[in-house]
């Protein structure tokens, strides 16, 4: 799963549905999900959360 907040450009090209996390697939022989989160430059949820929880961690323990 990936989040779309960072990925206003890139949402076109994937077609998705709705704003949030979206699920990806492929059904496209020799072609997989690894590979389109490399050639989009997807950025994957898990990810997305670890930045945003570092970036609070920050703020919060700011003097």
């Amino acid at each position: 799963m990936y989040h779309v907040c960072l990925m206003q450009d890139r949402r076109k090209d994937l077609r998705p549905g709705i704003l949030g996390s979206l699920l990806i697939s492929s059904e496209m022989e020799g072609k997989t999900v690894k590979d389109l989160v490399k050639e989009f430059k997807i950025e994957l949820l898990d990810d997305y959360f670890k930045k945003v929880l570092a970036h609070r961690h920050v703020y919060i323990n700011k003097p």
